[in-house]
């Protein structure tokens, strides 16, 4: 209900104050954060992008129980509605009065196959029937959209695994072809880009460990998806 929204969200803030007035009180190390974090992306920015923009933070701040969720694009919104997730990143922005968001950065896709097997080049891979990003990507192509037919893998890496056995072609973010030799850009393409997008919950008071993490992500993340950094 509304009212129990409202409850929750003051009983978070009123935690959050707490744990960082206790660590403050208790801490011998000036400047230490610790506290609980849950944040919920989907497949392809969580392992490559994420993850890395958050680890230097967290090996200096032991103290920290950061949880990474992983939820394709679909389900993420209701985490943050449930507060299972206090970050939430998209690949679009949420448009909410209740909601901060903040843009990380840009995913640009492109066609990817295999260098190594020939594949037949109208099935695409895709995560699921749920999965747009193909769909999408030829919608926003200039000129006749080709006819394909759709294999689903599962998620992101399952989908890498395939195109790198040559069982098909598929959209993919540019940034994911890095360190992969077995991968290969399709000519004759536009590229697509798509909004990176951070979501969280509006609130009256955002501890330090909440500051930081907007911070380390709008700072870090553009980086590691190949693209100029973010400035706020």
């Amino acid at each position: 209900t509304e009212i129990g929204e409202k409850l929750l969200g003051y009983c978070q803030t009123k935690d959050a104050m707490e744990d960082e007035l206790l660590l403050d009180l208790t801490s011998v190390e000036g400047g230490e954060l610790a506290g609980i974090i849950r944040i919920g992306a989907f497949s392809s920015v969580l392992r490559s992008v994420v993850i890395p923009s958050m680890s230097s933070l967290l090996r200096k701040n032991q103290k920290i129980q950061c949880d990474f969720i992983h939820k394709e694009t679909p389900g993420l919104p209701a985490m943050l509605d449930r507060s299972e997730c206090d970050f939430i990143i998209l690949d679009y922005p949420i448009e909410s009065p209740g909601i901060e968001k903040h843009l990380l950065g840009y995913e640009e896709y492109i066609v990817i196959e295999s260098l190594e097997h020939s594949c037949p080049h109208d099935i695409f891979l895709d995560n699921s029937h749920d999965d747009t990003a193909t769909e999408q990507f030829f919608n926003a192509q200039t000129g006749t959209i080709p006819t394909y037919k759709r294999r689903f893998m599962g998620e992101t890496y399952g989908i890498i695994a395939g195109v790198e056995a040559g069982l098909g072609r598929s959209v993919m973010p540019i940034h994911l072809l890095t360190g992969r030799p077995h991968l290969k850009k399709v000519e004759g393409f536009e590229i697509y880009r798509r909004e990176i997008t951070l979501h969280y919950k509006k609130q009256s008071y955002y501890s330090e460990l909440h500051k930081q993490i907007v911070l380390i992500l709008v700072s870090s993340c553009g980086s590691y998806l190949g693209i100029q950094t973010v400035s706020e």
